[in-house]
């Protein structure tokens, strides 16, 4: 068995049963299927990024769970066959399943990121910001000089003398 993590959004314009259900829903389609439920995150009505199907908000909910690859499938047709499931996404979950907190929407933090100093008030580790190097600052005593125009270097080649007439119309 190998443990997987599905996060979708619900149509926030259902009524909290209908909600409930769809939640619900899921979590029994893998139970039936020989999964088992490590963990339910409901986190509630949040403001989408980008309008979705003329909705600005949505119900967000993530599982994690223990189950052989078959239910997978299963879990997909259940979505797209429901209408109130706006957006989903189940992907293999690589991480510890004991660790406390949020799942659905945090990542690893990256290499050097928040582990000489603490992270500001509100983020976590994983979303504070990166270190900056430090930049000089322009040396503003001495006068900056106009740079001079370019010029094209002289050619060592003779011009051709034009004025010479040719010497074949004597001869004609």
């Amino acid at each position: 068995m190998r443990i997987y993590e599905t996060a979708f959004i619900v149509n926030p314009q259902s009524d909290d049963a209908t909600i409930d259900r769809q939640v619900t829903a899921v979590t029994d389609l893998i139970k039936n299927n020989g999964g088992e439920i490590v963990r339910e995150e409901r986190i509630g009505t949040r403001r989408l990024a980008y309008e979705i199907a003329g909705l600005t908000q949505g119900y967000f909910a993530s599982i994690l769970f223990n189950s052989e690859p078959g239910v997978l499938p299963l879990l997909d047709r259940h979505y797209k066959l429901e209408e109130p499931y706006v957006r989903y996404l189940t992907i293999r979950f690589e991480g510890d399943p004991n660790q406390t907190g949020s799942f659905a929407f945090d990542r690893p933090p990256m290499r050097g990121e928040g582990e000489d100093r603490p992270a500001p008030s509100g983020l976590g580790p994983a979303l504070s910001p990166a270190p900056r190097a430090a930049i000089p600052a322009p040396d503003l005593s001495r006068p900056v000089s106009k740079p001079t125009p370019h010029e094209e270097p002289e050619d060592d080649k003779p011009e051709a003398d034009v004025s010479k007439e040719d010497e074949t119309d004597d001869e004609l």
